[in-house]
């Protein structure tokens, strides 16, 4: 099983490594995105600190820089933000549909170096159904690292750098929070794996049965129109 997942993970950084302008590129503007979200947040704290500590008697007088400060939080919210995150989704997108691409290549050359009478088997439909969770698994990996590891890293890191330098306090109790979800979750992660695999294996088999059913119709099928 080890040996398995090693060589798993080896060719999945194989088609990573080919398409690696699309893999570091969404992470790099993921963090710009994140750190202007943050960034905002900031200038919302200044707007409602400018309204409650104004002690004047003419409220015109902080106009100029609450329209300022509204300007900047509009500008970050609705134009850069949305447009940052459509160009991540593009670049996702381009990444996986490329890297999937080439594993399903690798696991069709990989297939063909058999002879015809191992096309004949049953067991090939286990064998396409192993194919295509292989090249799936490649998408399902990255959307864990592009939508909920990465992001997760960057808002607690931000976060607690932020807060670091307004409440300390806050910053380590929240770092100590996210520190101990990181354990609790990779536990019970763990505990449960080892049901998944017995899941997939038996997905592998029916899906195999199915396959190797309706492909032998199939064959039948031709034969007959002939």
């Amino acid at each position: 099983m080890k040996k398995s997942t090693q060589n798993t993970i080896k060719q999945y950084w194989s088609a990573t490594k080919k398409y690696s302008g699309y893999f570091y590129l969404k992470f790099f503007i993921k963090a710009i995105t994140i750190a202007g979200a943050i960034y905002a947040q900031l200038y919302v704290k200044d707007l409602f600190d400018l309204i409650t500590e104004f002690s004047g008697e003419n409220k015109m007088e902080i106009w100029p820089e609450l329209l300022h400060i509204f300007i900047v939080i509009t500008a970050i919210e609705f134009v850069i933000y949305p447009g940052l995150e459509r160009v991540v989704d593009w670049l996702i997108t381009q990444f996986q549909v490329k890297g999937m691409r080439e594993l399903q290549n690798l696991c069709f050359v990989h297939m063909h170096k058999h002879s015809v009478g191992f096309f004949n088997d049953s067991f090939v439909g286990s064998l396409v159904s192993k194919a295509g969770r292989f090249a799936r698994g490649f998408e399902r990996l990255d959307d864990l690292l592009s939508f909920n590891l990465w992001p997760n890293i960057l808002r607690l890191t931000f976060s607690v750098a932020v807060l670091f330098t307004l409440v300390p306090n806050i910053s380590l109790v929240l770092l100590g929070w996210g520190i101990l979800y990181v354990l609790v979750v990779s536990f019970f992660s763990m505990k449960r794996r080892k049901y998944e695999v017995i899941r997939n294996k038996e997905e592998t088999r029916t899906h195999g049965l199915f396959c190797g059913w309706d492909l032998q119709c199939l064959y039948y099928q031709n034969i007959c129109s002939l």
